[in-house]
Formats: C-alpha cells, structure tokens, sequence
C-alpha cells in the first residue's frame, strides 16, 4: 500500500506546489475552466453525447489507472491524490466531479473524476497543449492499445466487454473521455432541468 501511495504521489505531484498552483488557477481562470465548473450543463452534455454515440466494440478491457477503476469510491480515490485543484458538487443530482493538473509524459493535462453517489463512473484527460506529431502519436498508441482504427474513433464510442467505453474528443484540445454504463446517470441525462450551481 505504501508504494501505491508513492507511486500515486510522484503522478500527481505536479498539482501540488503554492507558485505552481497559483499559475494554475490563474490559467483556469482565463481558459474558461471555471466558468464549466459553474453548473452541470457541460457535464451533461458530455455524457449524453457519449451515450448517444455508436458503439465500436475492443476485446480489450477499458483501464485508465493501475490503482483505481470504475466503481471505485471518492474517499478512496481522494486519499491517493489529495486536494483537488477545483472541485464541485451538486447535492441534487448527487454528482462530484475533481479536476486536478497532472503531468503525463511531459505534457500538462487537467485530469476530471466524476462520480454518482460517491462511486467513480467517468473521467477524462484533457491535454492543453500539443503538436500535430504529439496528438497523432496519443492516438496512435490508444489504436494500438484497443485495436482500433483513427477512423473509428470519430464519432464513435469504442466499448469493451463489460459495456465500458472510450471517447475521444478532437477539438482545439484533445479529451479523452472514460465512462463506464450507468443507469442512475442516464436517466439523470435525460430529466437534467438546466439550473446554475456554484463551485465549491
């Protein structure tokens, strides 16, 4: 366990640090980051579009961490990676979502984890910056790792076995989306009222 712990501290050291933190809250601040944090909506969003896509189907199984996974709880979670940068909370919808920054193979990455009734069910790496070469070679090693084509993953959700998904998301950032199948949130989805919510 205490390895674990170390290993888990060395990954996510990059979210810890008061000048490093401070540059970025600011960053998020003027990237909109906190403005998506605000309500549920873009949240809502996000989940409906990867429930709605069609599906791709890997025989290999979707992972993200060697120490967590779907269904994992918060407070288990939590004592791993310690205070998230940003943090928010609807008590209605009993949703939490964490972000964290992270680094990842030298490239800065805002990490989600989002959870219904304090269980994991998706997340997703956001990566701020990156080359045309460094995009390309993310996607290739997740083609090679589930056995899939570049084609297949535009507009599609690559599913494995046990209904968990993968969906990535090209825009001028690159996301990858992680989401495991839940009813509880899929029918929040479809009966969500638009409401705002404040970051906690």
């Amino acid at each position: 366990m205490k390895k674990i712990r170390t290993q888990l501290e060395t990954f996510f050291s990059a979210m810890v640090g008061g000048k490093e933190q401070k540059e970025t809250k600011a960053m998020m601040e003027t990237t909109g980051v906190y403005e998506k944090f605000s309500n549920l909506d873009s949240f809502i969003f996000l989940w409906k579009n990867c429930l709605k896509k069609m599906s791709v189907r890997t025989n290999v199984d979707i992972s993200f961490s060697r120490y967590f996974t779907f269904g994992s709880d918060l407070s288990y979670i939590s004592k791993f990676v310690g205070n998230p940068v940003c943090s928010f909370n609807d008590s209605e919808s009993n949703i939490s979502i964490l972000l964290y920054t992270v680094k990842i193979n030298g490239h800065h990455v805002n990490f989600e984890l989002h959870f219904y009734d304090r269980k994991l069910f998706c997340i997703n790496y956001t990566y701020n910056y990156l080359s045309r070469q460094e995009r390309a070679e993310i996607l290739y090693s997740l083609e090679q790792k589930y056995h899939v084509s570049s084609s297949e993953f535009n507009n599609h959700i690559i599913v494995d076995n046990s209904g968990n998904g993968i969906l990535v998301e090209e825009k001028d950032k690159l996301t990858i989306n992680y989401l495991a199948p839940n009813s509880q949130v899929k029918h929040l989805t479809e009966s969500y009222p638009h409401h705002r919510k404040h970051v906690i």
